[in-house]
């Protein structure tokens, strides 16, 4: 595909940032996310947007991947918005469960996440629209949703067009985890 995103990657999390997050959250992390954050942690958008402006830095179609800070961050941020919401009687209190930890997330919107549990079923993701107050469970782990991305990137025939420079695909489609299988 010729995608720069990779040379955007942070280094891996020590074990000591990975010890405290778990630490300050309250559960162990789950091994495959302690296993992808051993690799990097996440992608360096603070660099990618001063060389690329506002172009996606997607590792699968759609997705952005944060730093475990930025995650955690993220994290703690949606905690607190659903325990100031779960005060109102119109609001789900099962839609955010506290051993949820954001993995993925849509950055120019903002309304979209895949979270993994760590504590219930540690490893499993879940899929949560915000704005609907949506929450669906993923039928793979981690490890099967980078694999997805990458076969849907490949079945869309992406590829990095340096000179707009933007991730293009075949018949024009948004990249979305709806289009996966």
């Amino acid at each position: 595909m010729g995608s720069p995103v990779p040379d955007f990657l942070n280094p891996p999390a020590d074990e000591e940032a990975l010890a405290r997050v778990s630490r300050v959250f309250g559960y162990p992390l789950p091994p495959e996310l302690v296993e992808l954050y051993s690799i990097t942690s996440g992608v360096d958008y603070e660099r990618w947007h001063a060389e690329h402006g506002g172009v996606p830095a997607y590792l699968i179609p759609g997705w952005d991947f944060p730093s475990l800070p930025m995650a955690w961050e993220r994290t703690a941020y949606l905690g607190q918005v659903v325990a100031d919401l779960r005060k109102s009687d119109e609001f789900p209190s099962d839609y955010w469960r506290d051993d949820w930890l954001l993995v993925l997330t849509k950055m120019t919107t903002g309304d979209e996440h895949i979270v993994t549990a760590a504590d219930e079923d540690p490893g499993t993701l879940w899929l949560l629209y915000w704005e609907a107050t949506d929450v669906r469970p993923l039928p793979f782990g981690l490890a099967g949703l980078l694999d997805a991305g990458v076969e849907r990137f490949e079945a869309l025939g992406a590829r990095w067009n340096p000179e707009i420079p933007i991730i293009e695909w075949d018949y024009g489609l948004s990249a979305s985890l709806g289009y996966f299988p």
